[in-house]
């Protein structure tokens, strides 16, 4: 009798054991799609060009970064 429950007992064990082996592959596999997605996305960051900062002043309005404060409410009708 006591062979009986051993076996059972093991037996119900295993199938937890490959049960928890199961959800470990599936998050591991979760985990391996996640790190490639962020792998591309750092190689598509990396190949793009970067804009220096003299070339985005000279783009923008001069009167933007102009230090003389305006009066906006100055109305000269």
């Amino acid at each position: 009798m006591r062979l009986k429950k051993r076996k059972m007992g093991w037996g119900f064990l295993e199938e937890q054991m490959r049960s928890v082996q199961e959800e470990h592959k599936m998050s591991l596999k979760a985990e391996q799609k996640c790190l490639q997605e962020v792998s591309a996305e750092d190689e598509t960051h990396e190949e793009k060009e970067e804009t220096s900062v003299n070339v985005i002043k000279d783009c923008l309005n001069p009167s933007i970064l102009s230090k003389e404060r305006v009066d906006l409410d100055d109305d000269e009708n």
